[in-house]
């Protein structure tokens, strides 16, 4: 039988709170789906991990309130550990895979930011390391910018998920995974 866990990939203060930057793309409906991913994981009791990036400087600055994973997640921390990484792919931090080894995880369903960066390194590490991996397709958002301003990202977003399914990922709605 296939062990499942969830990460939820970076899904910080700083993406929502206006402060540093826009909000990210769907910011609420976002969080809603990923809300009701962590919900549906709780009730059959797939672990929860998260992924939490942290750079020297600026609002991911280890401490700094952005930095804080998101709290309107619900995180519990007793039983939902936090992995920190420096860059895009969470594999980066070797104690994820010393956690997903001791839970004897095989499949790994992904949300989170930013669909072309944290995920989609995260997505192709994942099957690079030989995990069946389920993209949530509408609980994973980023940025897209012209002219320094942020527009529309759902083609971004579309065009992620093109290229994780050519990767080998399954594709499923929040809806398809919480509802079936």
């Amino acid at each position: 039988m296939t062990k499942q866990a969830i990460l939820v990939i970076d899904v910080q203060t700083t993406m929502f709170d206006g402060l540093d930057c826009p909000p990210i793309h769907n910011a609420s409906t976002l969080v809603s789906n990923i809300k009701s991913v962590m919900e549906y994981a709780r009730k059959a009791s797939i672990p929860i991990a998260f992924i939490q990036h942290h750079e020297d400087e600026g609002s991911f600055k280890q401490g700094s309130p952005g930095w804080e994973v998101l709290d309107a997640l619900g995180q519990d921390t007793a039983t939902e550990p936090t992995f920190s990484k420096t860059v895009p792919n969470a594999f980066s931090n070797p104690q994820l895979s010393h956690w997903l080894d001791a839970a004897n995880i095989s499949s790994l369903i992904l949300v989170g930011a930013q669909s072309d960066c944290c995920v989609d390194a995260t997505t192709l590490s994942a099957i690079e390391h030989g995990y069946e991996v389920t993209v949530v397709s509408d609980a994973h958002s980023t940025w897209l910018w012209e002219n320094d301003a942020p527009i529309d990202a759902t083609p971004l977003i579309l065009s992620q998920n093109e290229k994780f399914a050519k990767a080998g990922a399954q594709l499923i709605t929040t809806q398809q995974l919480t509802c079936p």
